[in-house]
């Protein structure tokens, strides 16, 4: 058996090299280079000018199993908190018997092999990304990697816009150099919360800080993505009041921005929320985005989810129902119409009422875990934590996250992992 150690290269080095590559992939494998002329689709290489979805899947699993093998070899693991390894383990547990009982009673004429692929899929996302990459990689260098692979990512994009124009956007939302709209909102959402600690380093110059700052913003404003714009002012709040404290300088620039930001909201407040509802409910656009009534659309969805639901409550329906039609299981015809924008109606799809339950426990727990990380750990756990916190509406309008090869899927375990692992060490210590 070959030794890292015999190539006289540390095993740990060779595990961080992995994490990092899989980080990146995490943004690399929904880059398009449409705007350079790359061919939309080429079988098994291209998908939406850029990589394949199967060779996606096929690097997470190939670098996942090399990352398991030093893992397992590990003498030392470091220690998540009881609560998200039990979580973990009931999590698995309801998602492996529940897809028995789909292959058995449910779609019982559908491959076998793919639904079973998908709990494979749905366990290897977890174990990767929400255990072994956590225990590895310290979150001080999760947050460093993810912060140098989105911020320059997101500021080409921006830079390019005079250059390629429309072609960076789609129904008028920035879309960047990435295949699809979501891409660019997690891309630049994950790029401003990363980067936003760094507009309290004194270290980097004042003009460069605010300035990529600035950038990032307009970057998810130009989405035109009213979830992602409430995310990053959620960020802002708390990080103002959570980031750069022992600096007296930055204790006033605190003091004024929380002023202000009580004279804006005392006299623009009314006006504010207005216009938000109005956009809620499609009397007025956003930007170039058309007017759209999000809450009649999102009720309709929750509505068309509860009634997947009523129809296998007991089982649910699979973690592959969007790819599912009656002529049998496509992994290429994902049908987004499926989704019922609600991570509770949407675990009841996949799992019944019984990974319902799961994923409830779990909702309340991710909160908690959220301002105690906050309250708690140092500025990367605490990165961390205000990114879960800030994503806590996001959660409830969006779906169960089981896809190994999402961009929001990848980086919400990973989030849940090093939180989970944190706060498992601080109670360690106050023991």
């Amino acid at each position: 058996m070959i030794k890292f150690e015999s190539l006289n290269y540390p095993a740990s080095k060779v595990s961080e090299k992995l994490c990092i590559f899989l980080l990146g992939l995490i943004f690399v494998s929904k880059i398009s280079l449409k705007y350079l002329k790359v061919p939309r689709n080429v079988p098994y290489l291209i998908f939406q000018h850029g990589l394949h979805p199967y060779i996606n899947f096929a690097l997470n699993f190939f670098v996942g199993a090399l990352i398991l093998f030093y893992f397992v070899r590990r003498k030392r693991h470091h220690k998540f908190k009881h609560q998200y390894i039990f979580l973990l383990i009931i999590t698995a547990s309801v998602l492996l018997i529940q897809t028995l009982f789909q292959i058995a009673f449910v779609h019982p004429f559908n491959s076998w092999v793919l639904q079973f692929g998908g709990l494979v899929i749905a366990l290897a996302l977890i174990q990767i990304y929400g255990v072994m990459i956590p225990d590895i990689f310290s979150v001080d260098k999760f947050v460093k990697t993810i912060r140098n692979i989105a911020v320059p990512l997101v500021i080409i994009s921006v830079c390019l816009i005079p250059v390629f124009n429309i072609q960076l956007f789609r129904g008028g939302r920035f879309i960047g150099v990435f295949k699809h709209i979501p891409h660019m909102v997690s891309a630049s959402t994950f790029a401003f919360i990363f980067y936003f600690p760094q507009i309290f380093n004194p270290k980097i110059n004042i003009l460069k800080r605010y300035l990529t700052i600035f950038i990032l913003f307009i970057a998810v404003f130009l989405t035109a993505t009213k979830a992602a714009m409430i995310t990053i002012l959620i960020v802002s709040g708390v990080g103002v009041l959570t980031f750069g404290n022992k600096d007296k300088n930055t204790r006033i620039f605190k003091f004024v921005f929380v002023v202000l930001g009580a004279l804006f909201f005392l006299l623009f407040g009314a006006q504010l929320t207005t216009f938000l509802y109005e956009v809620a409910s499609g009397q007025t656009g956003f930007l170039m985005r058309p007017a759209q009534d999000g809450i009649a659309t999102r009720m309709e969805e929750v509505t068309r989810g509860l009634q997947m639901f009523m129809e296998h409550p007991n089982f649910g329906q699979g973690i592959l129902y969007k790819f599912m039609s009656k002529s049998g299981i496509d992994v290429g015809g994902y049908n987004s119409f499926k989704d019922p924008h609600n991570i509770f109606v949407s675990a009841g799809v996949i799992g019944g009422w019984p990974f319902m339950g799961v994923i409830i426990i779990g909702f309340i727990l991710m909160i908690v875990g959220s301002f105690r990380g906050i309250l708690k750990g140092d500025q990367s756990t605490q990165v961390a934590a205000i990114f879960l916190l800030s994503h806590i509406p996001v959660f409830v309008i969006y779906h169960v996250h089981l896809s190994l090869g999402g961009m929001g899927d990848r980086m919400y375990w990973l989030i849940f992992g090093y939180l989970a692992l944190k706060l498992g060490e601080s109670n360690k210590k106050s023991v």
